[in-house]
């Protein structure tokens, strides 16, 4: 009995271990989902340990004090596996090295020469041993099932590929990624639920980057092409989007180092030495061409922002580089001029064309969309684009190119033109018809003098016909005289309309208008907004104000002479003697007393 039981135990196969969802669901619940190697690196130890005790299975310490061997670790071997969570212990064991590797590269950054380097790739190579003891296990152990078995050599193969792509060993981790690739692909066809099946075919895709990449490195050019396809298809929210554009840069300066780049600008052959440059030389050369792959709105503008940061870095790494000769030649003439003031000069019409095809994209989206566009907001677009286009005339080294000069003055009468044209559209939209229509007239010699000009610099290399042509310049012209004879009616219209609006004002109370018969709409009735009867407090009308009299008759009256009584009274006066010394004493004895009181009786 005890032999059968032995038997049928032994034959008894352990469950399937989804080894890629159970390592998925662990990375985004515990750090991953933010990037946060450290956090996922701490659960993996705290999972190992809570594993290996509910398993009874933890490392013996013996308690022998400075004992050589007080630690002695337990070695996950095929006769110790019981079960499947002893396979478990080797997963976060390699996950937990994995994770310190990935944080190590985060932290190591572009520093080549790092330690943490070192620190990696040791952290690798002992994940790499624990996927290999894994491998070997799952082989050996006849209770570990088919499926299980192809996932961990899936998953023993992604790990390899990349210890070696770290060690840049690009043929061995290709193989080792394109084994874990065919190995993920035959389970996502084999397996019954979706969900495993989709989760496999993301890890095909998280691989894919990787594999171009080694191919690109052995010898395949094609590769940055659809590394660039990948991350638009991407997007800004995937995982791999840090990841993918390291990738396209590596790939890129490996490109810019090992060709020679030239440019020609202010009639002179340049060559350069910037690595930043010759990336962003790469970026244009493939530019155009993914432009032209695109069809989203949103992917083109995407494809703008990336170029425009390259080139704003490229602007700066030589403005760093030659800032001496940039301040030297700042109050010079374009020439002679330093070939880094040329370059210079060259990275920024690079720029500014740039950021002017960007506003024009937007501009031909926001009037393709079926809901118009208001006219102010093309207006500022329009004046962005003109400012571009009027500095990079001015540019160091332009004036020496006169099809540059040609084409870009034809450019600037060209989306002067439109510009006017919205112009128009505003103040006709203001209901304001005599600027619009005078503003519509500017817009036809506008649109004349812009013909003119792009029949002179048709063979400029500068000029874009697709983009700049006569024909939209003639559909503006019917568009500028159907509105403009619209907005000579509308004018036409609008001063009848004052003329009778001046003769019954609708602001009149019913007094003030009992003359005249006035209709009052039923929606008025309806609503109660009906005329006054009289204006109510009453207006304050100007009065006379009250008169002011001032008797100045008695002036005018001439009084009767007196002089005949004042003479007698003059004969009277001395024939009294001593009433003079009297009212001299009177006088004095009258103030003495006022001080000291009178003397009488």
């Amino acid at each position: 009995m005890t032999q059968d039981a032995e038997m049928k135990e032994e034959a008894v196969a352990f469950s399937t271990l989804s080894l890629l969802q159970l390592i998925k669901e662990s990375q985004q619940q515990h750090g991953l989902r933010h990037g946060d190697y450290q956090r996922y690196r701490a659960y993996c130890a705290r999972k190992i340990r809570r594993i290996r005790k509910s398993l009874h299975w933890t490392h013996a310490h013996k308690s022998v004090p400075k004992h050589p061997a007080k630690f002695s670790a337990k070695k996950l071997t095929a006769d110790v596996v019981t079960e499947i969570r002893f396979l478990q212990v080797a997963v976060f064991d390699a996950e937990r090295c994995w994770s310190y590797a990935m944080q190590l590269k985060q932290e190591m950054g572009e520093d080549a020469a790092s330690r943490k380097k070192f620190h990696m790739l040791s952290k690798l190579r002992k994940a790499v041993k624990h996927v290999t003891d894994l491998d070997s296990i799952a082989r050996h152990c006849e209770k570990v099932d088919p499926p299980t078995k192809l996932e961990v050599q899936a998953y023993s193969a992604w790990i390899n590929g990349c210890l070696h792509f770290e060690l840049k060993q690009w043929i061995k981790a290709m193989e080792f990624f394109r084994a874990a690739k065919t190995i993920y692909e035959k389970l996502a066809d084999a397996v019954p639920n979706p969900q495993l099946s989709d989760l496999y075919r993301a890890r095909c895709r998280e691989m894919q980057p990787q594999l171009r990449y080694c191919e690109f490195n052995i010898g395949d050019e094609t590769a940055i092409t659809e590394l660039m396809d990948m991350r638009l298809k991407i997007g800004d929210d995937g995982l791999m989007v840090g990841d993918l554009d390291k990738l396209i840069a590596e790939t890129r300066a490996k490109t810019s180092q090992s060709d020679k780049a030239d440019i020609v600008w202010g009639g002179q052959k340049l060559p350069i030495e910037q690595p930043k440059v010759k990336q962003l030389m790469e970026s244009l050369r493939l530019f155009d061409q993914q432009l032209a792959q695109t069809n989203s709105h949103d992917d083109k503008t995407a494809l703008y922002e990336k170029l425009l940061i390259e080139c704003r870095d490229a602007i700066q790494a030589v403005r760093d580089e030659a800032k001496t000769d940039v301040t030297k030649a700042r109050g010079e003439d374009d020439s002679p001029q330093g070939p880094n003031l040329l370059i210079h000069s060259y990275l920024n019409y690079v720029r500014l064309s740039r950021t002017a095809e960007r506003y024009l994209l937007m501009i031909e989206q926001s009037r393709a969309e079926d809901k118009k566009a208001k006219a102010q907001d093309l207006i500022r677009l329009y004046d962005t684009v003109i400012q571009n286009f009027t500095e990079i005339v001015a540019l160091p080294g332009a004036t020496n190119d006169s099809a540059l000069q040609t084409a870009f003055n034809a450019k600037i009468a060209y989306y002067r033109a439109f510009r006017c044209f919205f112009v128009a559209e505003a103040y006709a939209n203001l209901k304001k018809w005599n600027e619009a229509a005078s503003l519509y007239d500017r817009t036809l010699e506008n649109s004349t003098s812009a013909a003119q000009q792009l029949k002179k610099a048709k063979a400029s290399p500068y000029l874009d016909l697709e983009s700049v042509s006569l024909s939209k310049l003639s559909e503006l012209d019917q568009s500028v005289n159907a509105a403009k004879y619209t907005a000579h009616a509308n004018r036409l219209f609008a001063t009848d309309d004052d003329a009778q609006n001046g003769q019954t004002s609708s602001d009149l109370t019913v007094l003030e208008s009992l003359d005249e018969y006035r209709k009052v709409p039923s929606s008025a009735v309806a609503s109660g907004n009906l005329p006054a009867l009289l204006r109510f407090p009453p207006p304050l009308q100007p009065m006379p104000c009250k008169p002011l009299f001032f008797d100045l008759a008695l002036n005018h009256i001439q009084m009767p002479s007196l002089e005949d009584k004042i003479g007698d009274a003059s004969k009277s006066a001395p024939s009294a003697g001593a009433p003079g010394q009297q009212g001299n004493a009177g006088l004095g004895s009258m103030v003495k007393g006022w001080f000291w009181g009178s003397g009488n009786k």
